[in-house]
């Protein structure tokens, strides 16, 4: 009986509908009651490129839409030549009651996805274009919270959520939990797919987005691209959007399209090339050219000091090097490679990266439910992509590296702080302070699987520290 419903779990994913019943809408409601105060006026243009689509599928997508309780949006189809004219029949009946709301473009021959989404953009009017596929559905909610956030941060530009799958019989399944906003893990993996909502200035103001030869992988194109031209990348971490796992869909199977995963790459590869900092993607990991600028080590030594002495050693660390140079505060404490690490130290916006506490998982500090004055150690998955390179709150000392310009800013801060400068702290606690302080200037703290500390080493690392509640930064834009 119990292997019964081992597979009965396996097919419907019965965990989760318990999530679904009895937390979900728990969870938005006090989302929304914390922002009752607001009153978004953000119009969505829902984007939608039809090619080979049942119209089933089709007519579930636009009764997820009926159902929203924001009402502010407006629909943009493009129909890709697509042979069957069951689906165009239907939206063109559809306009006779919808009005201007829905607009409708064709292509005489298919062009293919990039070509299609482009059309269905040069219709849209509204002020964020939310990107929807064509046999997939929303959560009735789901425009309502986008406008919450975005009206909440008045300089976003980008927004994404959370999403699960959905059977051909559109039972949800599987719920994909995304890390906040993570710009080095997206030269890993393209974690955020659906739902997003951009800014439609952006789109209309860059030429270059979804061109034809990243066909496939357009998705992650066009997510790199944003990085560099958005104010603000904000998450809503919720359920949002439901990916239809139909055969031969990406949904459903990794190895459904091979020729996306090559597209995906190559727009990952472009993008590093980009930025010119002399890095590459060494079969889809991150590293430095080979003619790069030799890596500096300081040992990192178990004595406790007061925050002076810490930045004592720490300066004297930094003295007479260039400020793109690497410092890696470490000893023999740490195994594995240390390549990886190096290579996305040299983002501009990292401040500090950290090795692993042991292989496959971060070292990572976060905030006592209980306590928020205390930061405890955290060796669990915050997420399904805590073994890839994302963003961690705090780490320590041992194992930390980082650019010496980044170094001396944080101690700059750390130098007007009395309360850091008499205490007494480990190697932890030095590496918490200065993770924190990074977060305040506008960097970044990461850490990038490859490297490890020891096991003889890992009872350097406390298991909790106190810290000082105003360090606490505001965590929109970090995570």
């Amino acid at each position: 009986m119990s292997q019964f419903f081992k597979i009965l779990d396996q097919r419907l994913n019965l965990r989760y509908l318990h999530y679904r019943l009895w937390v979900e809408a728990k969870e938005i409601t006090r989302f929304i009651g914390q922002r009752r105060s607001l009153n978004p006026q953000t119009r969505f243009s829902i984007v939608v490129p039809c090619y080979g689509i049942k119209l089933i599928y089709v007519i579930e997508m636009v009764e997820s839409l009926k159902r929203q309780s924001y009402k502010n949006w407006e629909l943009c189809i493009a129909d890709d030549g697509d042979p069957d004219p069951q689906v165009w029949q239907y939206f063109n009946q559809l306009k006779l009651t919808w009005g201007e709301r829905l607009k409708l473009t064709r292509h005489e021959k298919n062009a293919g996805i990039c070509a299609a989404t482009r059309s269905a953009i040069s219709l849209a009017k509204g002020d964020f274009v939310v990107f929807i596929d064509a046999d997939d559905t929303l959560h009735a909610q789901t425009l309502q919270l986008l406008a919450l956030r975005i009206a909440e941060v008045s300089d976003c530009d980008f927004v994404y959520s959370d999403h699960d799958f959905m059977t051909d019989w559109s039972w949800r399944i599987f719920p994909l939990r995304k890390p906040d906003w993570s710009p080095e893990l997206l030269l890993t993996v393209n974690y955020i797919n659906h739902i997003t909502a951009v800014r439609r200035e952006i789109l209309t103001s860059n030429t270059d987005f979804f061109a034809d030869r990243f066909s496939g992988g357009q998705d992650t194109d066009f997510v790199l691209k944003m990085i560099s031209r958005s104010r603000r990348v904000l998450h809503v971490p919720f359920v949002l959007y439901h990916w239809r796992t139909r055969p031969g869909s990406v949904a459903a199977s990794v190895d459904a399209k091979p020729w996306a995963f090559a597209a995906g790459a190559l727009a990952r590869s472009e993008y590093v090339r980009s930025l010119g900092l002399g890095l590459k993607l060494n079969r889809g990991v991150l590293a430095r050219e080979q003619n790069s600028e030799p890596l500096k080590i300081h040992i990192a030594d178990e004595e406790r000091r007061d925050g002076g002495e810490w930045i004592s050693f720490l300066t004297s660390a930094a003295e007479g090097e260039a400020a793109e140079k690497l410092l890696f505060f470490g000893s023999d404490s740490i195994e594995g490679e240390l390549e990886p690490l190096l290579a996305y130290v040299t983002l501009p916006q990292v401040g500090v990266g950290h090795v692993f506490f042991k292989k496959g998982l971060r070292a990572a500090y976060s905030s006592g439910k209980q306590n928020p004055g205390v930061m405890k150690r955290v060796t669990g998955s915050r997420s399904a992509y805590s073994h890839y390179t994302g963003n961690i709150q705090a780490g320590p000392l041992l194992g930390a590296a980082m650019q010496v310009g980044s170094l001396r800013r944080i101690l700059e801060a750390l130098k007007v702080r009395p309360d850091f400068l008499s205490m007494t702290l480990s190697l932890s606690a030095v590496g918490v302070f200065m993770g924190l302080t990074a977060l305040r200037l506008g960097l970044r703290n990461v850490s990038v699987d490859g490297a490890w500390i020891k096991e003889q080493a890992r009872d350097q690392i406390d298991d909790q520290l106190e810290v000082p509640a105003e360090l606490w930064p505001r965590f929109d834009n970090y995570f």
